[in-house]
């Protein structure tokens, strides 16, 4: 029995070879699809992970004690509650102390905290020294000038919830080494208008015996603590004990829900793709069994003959086709596991790892099942077929009305559900749709083309009959008689159909994808760069690039006040080296050139200054007082001004240095009258501008404290080497200054005359309370606002409601919005973009958290690097578009694409497959009826003319139906697939069918049957032409005898 099958199957290898293919197919990618599912879903997870925001990643938690012995929450105990939401999926954690207290300064408002961290100064830059030991403090820029406290100055905060009182010494000012660290994510994470922390030492805690701080724990997390519930889980965490109190802020809660939606469209494409390619391939192996089983019925009608019992007919008959189909669903699915494995990876989570055998094995042995049961039903007419029959070698017979109509009724349910899923709202959408209307619309043309060929055969035929037009006439007329053709025609349709859609949604993907990427990055080439000031930067690459169309200097700055992300750039340079596109409008340009900027040197520098301890009380001062009865309106009282001042005033100037630094002079304290103030000026060897000059006081042992209401100075010059820097005319010109542009400030009065500018103090400078706003007594050089261009909402907030840059560490700049932007560059939401001369010149000092980075217009020009590293610049990172194109293509949607690419291309070549299947079980016959033409005198040439054209006439009807269902679908109102599967939208998709695709499907198509077409016609006509004499021969040798 088993030679006899081996050799049955052996005999007709090419037929058992394709069902074994297409049951492979079948099963292997039907088998493949849930370990693809779930090993894509855990990729995914992992880099949406990598690529989500900070407070996604990391989980801030605090332990305080509620009182009792214990006034220190253990961090142990924090990361043990934190692991009933997480497990242990984190990094180790990031632990340290926190007290919130009020600052002990004169005309100082706000609280500060203090904190100590573990490794804080190993993740800042420190000028000074890092704290050790109790009461050393590090202070960032924006701190140190919003307290008036430099380096070695002292201040004292009263802890809150206790009697402790920190005394503290500034040591040093820091700021985080690396933008964008999430190291600083629980300590950074503010806007300018709140202050810095204060880092210290652990031992400055244990010098506060009574305080109760709180145990910070930072925890960044790891893919395997994003499950499904993970928010639910993080909002149900409890202390578990009434010693102590927990707090915490994250929102890693929201990455699960972004990454299940993303992973169910990536399952439900996967399932509705595999589902399509599976009752293809089914389909196919219908075609390949109906034929297989046609050219067995003669092998069928000897066994018969041979009284083989029934059981061993059955045996003989299905085993052929058995044998090969399980063998074929074995090697399909070993395949497809070993594929995905390579391909996209194992799959690691239990869960999923349990999951995804159950459901392999279920989809193994229910598209098998379908299968052999395909094979049973096939066989089962050929086996109750009575000998007779089977010997007799008649065409099958054609269609009945009955199959018509079910036809056409098939047919209208197909429309009616392409109808439905396009013009009903509740089901248009999500992958599935997308996915359910081109297969439904192909199979709809896939039918209805069969139907025509058939039609369209039959009349042409007739009608080459009555012209005398032999070749189109006997082509017609067989292809009429073969009614088998109309199910190839309709495999034909939709594998073209899917492929094509398959291409357009591909093509489509990578516009997309590659918008994302330039929109994303800006430019061919980014590199995150380091070791200069902003400044610096801007001169190094233009002395690099003095052409300008190579690279360009980029500032990112987060939290600038008005927007949430700014981008400052070469504006000279933006369209030439940037990927400027069409979407982002009008490129903005240069500004023009502002004032030239007063500029000191290393030396000695005097000023001239006119003082008095007169009080100058111009305005008035008025508090509320409570009524004494709620119906009474309330009450202001008059605060009357000191009578003299008292305390020492100073002239601060302050400088910025090129590198970015802030360098302060001071002069005085001031005398009454007329006098000359020297001073010396250090750390501007290469020359300082001058950033604003203002006033300050000093008194009761702290020398940095705001002046009093009325306190009146004069300046009348400043000169360095002999030579008015600021001559007394330039002082007088009152257009060339202004206060601080800063909101909840008061500023100066600001006067001039021909003997100078004087500045005096305004009402509620020196409150503690600070309830008119912090003093800020400081005289700036004039300047336009900086423009900008901008998308989305812009917050206004300055004088006038006019838009501020706001950083920490330097002063509000003023800016103006001279174009909006639907989209801009690098960002998805509200941004804006400056130039950065500009911003450089009014801001001058480097800030935290700045992010400096050079543009390069080609990716692969390395000279641009070498020069800028020989400049003394720092290449952290680098990245390009191509690398950024990469990432993307690694998102769920974009291994749906190429999953559907990839199995409609197979179903191309399966239904070529199935072409030349027909085409071979068809050949005998044709050939005989052929060859006797031939000897009737029929000529070669027409002998190929018919053997070409019977079969190229129904392959390019069909090939032209597949290109029509697909154009047709592109233009159905039915939602496209996502492309990406973080739903980002910034730049609209392509519409409709890309043309490039259409070409390609098309090409490719064409190419594959072309392929079998000429082949098919070339054996064909070769066995009917080789027939012919040997026929004529045995004909001629007969007679003689």
């Amino acid at each position: 029995m088993i030679r006899l099958l081996w050799d049955a199957m052996w005999g007709r290898r090419a037929q058992a070879l394709t069902v074994l293919v297409l049951t492979a197919l079948a099963v292997g990618t039907a088998a493949a699809s849930p370990w693809y599912v779930f090993a894509s879903a855990e990729q995914l997870v992992a880099r949406s992970v990598a690529a989500a925001p900070p407070e996604q990643r990391v989980m801030l938690l605090s332990g305080t004690s509620t009182g009792g012995q214990q006034l220190r929450v253990p961090a142990a105990k924090v990361v043990a509650v934190a692991e009933q939401a997480i497990g242990p999926h984190h990094e180790p954690p990031v632990t340290g102390l926190l007290l919130v207290g009020t600052i002990l300064l004169p005309g100082v408002g706000p609280k500060g905290a203090l904190v100590a961290r573990d490794g804080a100064c190993e993740h800042a830059v420190i000028e000074g020294s890092c704290p050790k030991a109790a009461g050393e403090v590090l202070l960032s820029s924006g701190a140190a000038r919003a307290l008036g406290i430099e380096i070695g100055g002292t201040y004292s905060m009263k802890i809150d919830n206790a009697a402790e009182i920190a005394d503290l010494k500034v040591v040093g000012l820091y700021r985080p080494a690396r933008p964008g660290d999430l190291y600083w994510q629980g300590v950074w994470n503010h806007d300018a208008r709140t202050l810095d922390p204060f880092l210290v030492a652990p031992a400055t805690f244990d010098a506060m015996p009574s305080a109760r701080p709180s145990t910070t724990v930072d925890l960044v997390l790891t893919s395997g603590a994003y499950r499904p519930g993970l928010g639910d889980r993080i909002s149900r965490l409890e202390a578990g004990d009434a010693s102590w109190k927990l707090e915490g802020t994250t929102a890693a809660g929201e990455l699960p829900v972004v990454v299940g939606r993303a992973s169910d469209e990536l399952s439900a494409g996967i399932v509705a793709a595999t589902g399509r390619f599976v009752l293809l391939a089914w389909f196919a192996l219908l075609v390949v069994v109906r034929q297989t089983v046609a050219a067995r019925r003669t092998d069928l009608a000897l066994v018969k003959l041979r009284g083989v019992r029934r059981w061993r007919v059955w045996t003989t008959t299905m085993g052929q086709t058995v044998w090969v189909m399980i063998c074929g669903a074995v090697l399909g699915a070993a395949i497809g596991f070993a594929g995905v494995r390579a391909g996209i990876g194992p799959v690691e989570w239990p869960d999923n790892l349990e999951l995804a055998t159950v459901q392999s094995a279920e989809l193994f042995g229910g598209v098998l099942l379908a299968a052999l049961a395909l094979v049973w039903l096939s066989e089962l007419r050929s086996l109750r077929t009575p000998v007779v029959e089977l010997l007799r070698n008649v065409p099958p017979r054609l269609r009945g009305r009955a199959v018509d109509v079910a036809e056409l009724v098939v047919i209208g349910l197909l429309a009616v559900g392409v109808w439905q899923l396009s013009t009903v709202e509740s089901l248009r959408s999500g992958s599935v749709t997308a996915t359910m209307v081109p297969a439904l619309l192909s199979i709809a043309v896939g039918l209805l083309a069969a139907r025509f060929v058939l039609w369209l055969a039959g009349r042409a035929g007739a009608a080459a009959i009555r012209s005398g037009r032999l070749t189109l006439a006997l082509s017609g007329l067989a292809a009429q008689r073969r009614p088998t053709l109309r199910w190839v025609v309709t495999l034909l349709v939709v594998a073209v159909a899917g492929l094509t859609t398959a291409t357009a949604e591909t093509v489509r993907g990578e516009e997309a994808v590659t918008g994302r990427a330039q929109q994303q990055l800006g430019a061919e080439r980014v590199l995150d760069v380091g070791g200069v000031s902003r400044g610096r930067l801007l001169e190094i690459v233009r002395e690099a690039d003095p052409a300008g169309d190579r690279a360009m200097a980029v500032s990112h700055l987060p939290n600038a006040g008005f927007v949430p992300d700014l981008l400052a750039v070469d504006t000279s340079r933006l369209t030439t080296v940037g990927a400027w596109r069409s979407e982002y409008g009008p490129a903005p340009t240069p500004p023009p050139a502002g004032p030239a900027a007063i500029r000191l040197s290393d030396g000695e520098v005097t000023l001239t200054a006119s003082f008095d301890r007169k009080v100058h009380a111009a305005g008035d001062l008025r508090f509320e007082q409570k009524p004494t009865s709620p119906d009474l309106p309330p009450m202001y009282v008059s605060v009357p001004p000191k009578e003299r001042i008292d305390d020492d005033v100073y002239v601060q100037v302050a400088l910025f240095t090129a590198a970015g630094s802030r360098v302060m002079v001071g002069f005085g304290p001031l005398r009454e009258g007329r006098a000359d103030y020297t001073a010396g000026v250090a750390g501007c060897a290469d020359g300082c501008r001058l950033a604003w000059f203002g006033l300050r006081s000093a008194k009761a042992g702290h020398p940095n404290v705001p002046v009093t209401w009325g306190t009146r100075a004069e300046l009348h010059g400043l000169r360095q080497g002999g030579t008015d820097v600021l001559p007394t005319a330039a002082l007088a010109e009152r257009s060339r200054w202004a206060a601080s542009a800063q909101t909840k400030t008061l500023g100066p009065l600001i006067e001039t005359s021909d003997a100078g500018l004087a500045l005096t103090a305004p009402p509620g400078c020196d409150q503690p309370e600070r309830s008119r706003g912090e003093c800020v007594m400081r005289v700036y050089p004039a300047r336009p606002a900086i423009t900008a261009l901008t998308t989305g909402s812009v917050a206004r907030y300055g004088r006038n409601g006019r838009a501020q840059i706001e950083l920490s560490g330097a002063d509000a700049l003023d800016v103006e919005t001279v174009a909006t932007a639907s989209v801009l560059p690098r960002f998805r939401g509200s941004s804006g973009v400056v130039d950065l001369a500009e911003l450089n010149d009014a801001l001058g000092v480097s800030v935290a958290d700045e992010r400096l980075e050079v543009w390069l217009a080609d990716a692969d020009d390395e000279a641009i690097v070498r020069k800028l590293r020989d400049s003394g610049v720092q290449i952290r990172d680098s990245t390009t578009i191509d690398e950024v194109r990469a990432d993307l293509n690694e998102q769920g949607p974009a291994g749906v694409r190429r999953f559907q690419l990839g199995v409609f291309g197979l179903g191309v070549l399966i239904a070529a497959v199935a072409l030349l299947l027909l085409a071979g079980v068809e050949r005998p016959g044709r050939a005989a009826e052929l060859a006797n033409l031939r000897r009737q005198g029929l000529p070669e040439r027409i002998v190929r003319r018919v053997s070409l054209l019977a079969y190229t006439g129904p392959a390019v009807i069909a090939v032209a139906a597949g290109l029509a269902a697909a154009a047709a679908t592109a233009w159905l109102p039915v939602p496209r697939p996502g492309v990406f599967s973080d739903g980002w939208a910034v730049l609209p998709s392509p519409a409709g069918l890309p043309g490039i695709a259409f070409l390609l499907a098309a090409l490719a198509t064409g190419a594959v049957v072309a392929v079998v077409l000429g082949y098919a016609a070339r054996r064909l006509a070769g066995s009917a032409v080789g027939a012919a004499p040997r026929s004529r021969r045995a004909h001629t040798d007969g007679g003689s005898r």
